[in-house]
């Protein structure tokens, strides 16, 4: 067992890897690796200000999501972080890692509805930060402009930082709300470059929000972010730019989507929820210690969660091979078929 494979089915990664166009672009340009020449950076900045009708001033440059969050705490001083439940590993294993209390905000895993601004406002008073994944990561539900709007809103009225992760929007067909978020007090939109544009070996992401949270920001940002690597601003901006790279990916995911629900529709004991995104949640019987060993001792390492209203494994796309065996263990697991 020590030397079989584990098929990790836990991130986020794009299933067709990097783009094509930005590894002809790194192998034309490692060349240049023994130089700093910001050119690059500046040429990211220039594209995100044209593509989203913001100034520079706006825009924030850093290593990555992770790093962006650790900035916003320590300028902050926060230590009570609002997130949506269920709450990813991910971010459990950032946040728990500092002097961080999560706070989890309960939705019902089943329903389409993001938030109830009612009920979030309730929480307002005991939390420093509010984290809103969006699309989120786990159930994959989708924050509306409005709603969006009204917990800025409320937000700024109430001196609290919203951080908005952006980093799976890419999967959707929904709009960035980057050009809107600069017109708040104190609200970001953030974005990693890791997991839709498969660029997790050059880190690199960016904050976008109003003058002074950038301003403030970038004294925490820039004694490193400086030094970011020319070759991780030039492959985000040419995977940004590759529109035949989205295209592929978007078919392809929903090609495969198509193939696992047709394999799963038969099945009595299993629920699935698609909301768009690049994974399918799953609701299944069992103990969720018992499925998580069972998945394993197959060389499988599944994200499961136990909530209120049942047990889900979070299904996201892989490799057609992958995606495959997954179902086929699946379907063992709840005796529908033998291996």
């Amino acid at each position: 067992m020590h030397n079989k494979k584990i098929f990790d089915f836990t991130d986020n990664i794009n299933p067709l890897n990097t783009s094509k166009r930005v590894k002809n672009n790194l192998r034309r340009s490692i060349k240049h690796i023994e130089s700093y020449d910001d050119t690059s950076l500046s040429r990211f900045i220039r594209y995100l200000k044209k593509l989203f009708n913001i100034e520079e001033e706006n825009i924030l440059v850093c290593y990555g999501l992770s790093h962006i969050l650790s900035c916003v705490l320590k300028m902050s001083g926060g230590s009570d972080i609002l997130i949506p439940s269920p709450v990813s590993g991910g971010y459990r294993f950032f946040i728990d890692s500092g002097d961080v209390k999560i706070v989890p905000y309960k939705t019902d895993i089943n329903d389409d509805n993001y938030c109830n601004i009612e009920d979030l406002s309730q929480f307002f008073d005991k939390i420093d930060l509010i984290l809103l994944p969006n699309p989120h990561n786990i159930t994959g539900k989708i924050l509306s402009n409005k709603q969006i709007e009204d917990i800025i809103g409320l937000a700024d009225k109430m001196k609290k930082t919203v951080i908005i992760d952006e980093s799976l929007i890419d999967y959707t067909e929904m709009p960035t709300y980057a050009e809107n978020i600069v017109k708040s007090e104190c609200s970001l939109i953030v974005k990693t470059f890791s997991t839709y544009h498969g660029l997790a070996g050059l880190l690199f992401g960016y904050a976008i929000g109003p003058n002074k949270l950038i301003k403030d920001l970038k004294k925490f940002i820039y004694p490193f972010s400086f030094k970011i690597p020319p070759l991780a601003c030039s492959a985000a901006l040419v995977s940004m730019k590759d529109a035949a790279y989205k295209r592929r990916t978007n078919e392809y995911i929903s090609s495969e989507k198509t193939y696992i629900k047709d394999r799963l529709k038969s099945s009595q004991r299993i629920k699935i929820i698609d909301r768009g995104c690049n994974f399918l949640l799953v609701e299944i019987e069992g103990d969720k210690d018992a499925v998580f060993d069972f998945f394993y001792k197959k060389g499988i390492n599944i994200d499961i969660y136990q909530e209120p209203e049942g047990l889900f494994l979070r299904l996201p796309i892989k490799k057609h091979k992958l995606n495959a065996y997954f179902v086929k263990i699946l379907k063992k697991m709840i005796g529908e078929t033998k291996l």
